[in-house]
């Protein structure tokens, strides 16, 4: 891993850090304590809805209601 380091004077320094033996180590918020999958600033993954037909699971997602339609304007316009 490398750091800068920045001095009073304007200077800047890169340093190079080595951990051996480093077990927790998350790579969202960079705290020690827990991997990332347990992270509690992980952004939250997209709900599914599961619905079953004939016996077959069907899952979809939760329409994006913030895209746009072919002409640049928003579908919540229409």
């Amino acid at each position: 891993m490398e750091a800068s380091m920045d001095y009073d004077s304007g200077e800047e320094s890169i340093i190079s850090l080595h951990y051996e033996n480093l077990g927790n180590h998350c790579s969202i918020c960079y705290r020690l304590s827990h991997l990332q999958s347990h992270c509690p600033e992980r952004p939250a993954a997209p709900t599914t809805h599961q619905t079953e037909t004939n016996g077959l699971a069907h899952y979809s997602r939760p329409r994006d209601t913030t895209s746009t339609n072919h002409s640049g304007t928003s579908w919540n316009d229409w």
